[in-house]
């Protein structure tokens, strides 16, 4: 389901990281997904095609926050 919710709706990125963070060891088989998005070189802006702007910023600073919480607590 975090997966899917991932790839198919990227804005709710940084709400399946908090329900994350709150899952403690049951995240565990999650950890690749994490640690994928803290090694990939570009940015998770949801702005969609053609968009530009920064307002997405803060929220993909929330996401990389998370990504590295998240393993940590594993």
């Amino acid at each position: 389901m975090f997966r899917a919710a991932r790839a198919e709706a990227p804005h709710t990125r940084v709400a399946v990281a908090r329900c994350l963070t709150t899952m403690g060891p049951a995240a565990t088989p999650l950890r690749d997904l994490l640690t994928s998005e803290l090694t990939a070189p570009h940015r998770q802006l949801t702005g969609g095609e053609g968009a530009y702007g920064g307002h997405d910023v803060p929220a993909d600073e929330e996401w990389v926050r998370l990504c590295r919480e998240v393993p940590a607590a594993l």
